[in-house]
């Protein structure tokens, strides 16, 4: 099931920072996007909004819309659970000296 994607005038505070002014994007169904631009503009800061992760970090506020399958996300009802991976990082010195002999 594919669903969109919206984001409608969302808003991101850090404190007294207002990191992000009326944020609104739509993201097809099973397309790629890219969000580019200077360092500092908010792109990382929108992504967190999106995904709900900025909510995790002290004295932050997020305001707006984000829909999936027109459910907003940041609604309280809304049971939201996330998953973690943790890549590992393959061990080149090891391999080298496991192959040295080649």
């Amino acid at each position: 099931m594919s669903s969109d994607l919206e984001a409608k005038g969302v808003h991101a505070w850090f404190g007294k920072h207002h990191a992000l002014s009326d944020v609104s994007l739509t993201f097809n169904a099973g397309s790629v996007t890219a969000l580019i631009g200077p360092s500092g503009c908010g792109k990382s800061t929108f992504i967190r909004c999106l995904n709900r992760m900025h909510e995790l970090t002290a004295n932050t506020k997020v305001i707006g819309t984000v829909l999936l399958d027109d459910k907003n996300i940041y609604d309280k009802k809304l049971n939201v659970s996330a998953v973690f991976l943790y890549f590992l990082r393959y061990n080149r010195l090891r391999a080298n000296r496991r192959f040295n002999n080649v």
